[in-house]
């Protein structure tokens, strides 16, 4: 899977989802964001078993796909990037 979106997208939505990630989660997996890439566009969404917050962003994909990525990995990396760059997740 191939993503191409603008880091601003990107970041505001892993700004926006941060409540639903689990600090110490339960399970593994409820520290990572799920990101689905359609052909137009992308979700990112997270889950801590008492709240869940989806966001779509503007991208491209392809092809299209879904993984779960580390938010404490993704997010500082995201927010690192300059504010006008076009980022490029390849999985």
């Amino acid at each position: 899977m191939k993503l191409i979106c603008a880091q601003a997208d990107l970041a505001h939505a892993l700004a926006t989802i941060r409540p639903a990630i689990a600090a110490r989660p339960s399970h593994p997996i409820l520290a990572n964001v799920l990101l689905t890439a359609e052909a137009h566009s992308a979700t990112l969404s997270g889950f801590d078993l008492a709240l869940g917050i989806s966001v779509a962003i503007e991208a491209q994909a392809a092809p299209v796909g879904r993984v779960a990525l580390p938010y404490a990995l993704l997010a500082p990396l995201v927010a690192k990037m300059p504010s006008d760059a076009v980022l490029t997740i390849q999985v």
